[in-house]
């Protein structure tokens, strides 16, 4: 058990979520805060309006943040790619400044964050609150980089897409530079005091590497009251039978 867990074990916590404004990133989160509401603990949910319609059901309190994933498909001629990066540094930096507005204003016992969230790893540095990194998939440590086992795998990525990766990750390791932070990787982030992992240990790349930081709790479905209420039909066919 981490010192975290030590700390907070059975006691009521209020404990700042938050996330890529992206349903993949989200979506897992949901029904580990819906449980953590039902246990009686206070929950906020730091993520762009756009989800308030998913997260608010869970019992969480909704913190709006700007910013959000560019809906258009990604293009690679040079004025689509300039719009592209600089949509994805405002969307930072605009996590930046929130964050910071809200952790001065209701600093809460621990910050629960998409791996991925650059501003929430500045956050835990820079107000030292614990951290708990999330993993919607595969996580990363000292000794494994899912960057370098998808640039290097033969996954197929045009080169075009490599280059818009690479500078990516270049524009974010600047932006973590100027708040003060060493080089980050949004693809190969350093593990955090806890780490929840949502997919099965025998599914992570290099699983047995992983320690006693890391919690493979797989798929969290939860309820999915928008799923509608399917049934396969009578006769036991498949959708896709002869």
């Amino acid at each position: 058990m981490t010192p975290l867990q030590n700390t907070y074990q059975g006691d009521t916590v209020h404990l700042l979520f938050t996330s890529v404004p992206a349903h993949g990133h989200v979506n897992p989160t949901l029904p580990l805060v819906r449980e953590l509401v039902r246990r009686g603990h206070r929950v906020d949910y730091a993520v762009h309006e756009e989800f308030r319609s998913v997260v608010e059901p869970t019992g969480a309190t909704v913190l709006p943040v700007p910013g959000e994933m560019p809906k258009t498909p990604m293009k690679f001629d040079p004025e689509s790619m300039r719009r592209r990066m600089a949509e994805f540094e405002r969307m930072i930096r605009d996590g930046l400044a929130e964050l910071d507005r809200v952790l001065r204003h209701d600093r809460p016992d621990a910050l629960c964050y998409d791996a991925m969230t650059l501003s929430a790893r500045v956050a835990v540095r820079r107000f030292g609150v614990p951290g708990v990194a999330l993993f919607p998939s595969y996580a990363s440590h000292e000794h494994f980089s899912l960057r370098e086992e998808l640039m290097s795998s033969g996954t197929g990525f045009p080169p075009e897409f490599r280059h818009v990766l690479e500078a990516m990750w270049e524009q974010t390791a600047d932006l973590a530079a100027e708040a003060g932070m060493q080089r980050f990787d949004p693809m190969s982030t350093p593990p955090d005091e806890l780490n929840i992992v949502f997919i099965p240990r025998e599914f992570q790349f290099a699983g047995d590497t992983f320690d006693e930081r890391f919690h493979f709790v797989g798929p969290s479905l939860g309820e999915r009251e928008d799923a509608g209420d399917w049934r396969p039909p009578a006769d036991g066919r498949l959708l896709f039978d002869d």
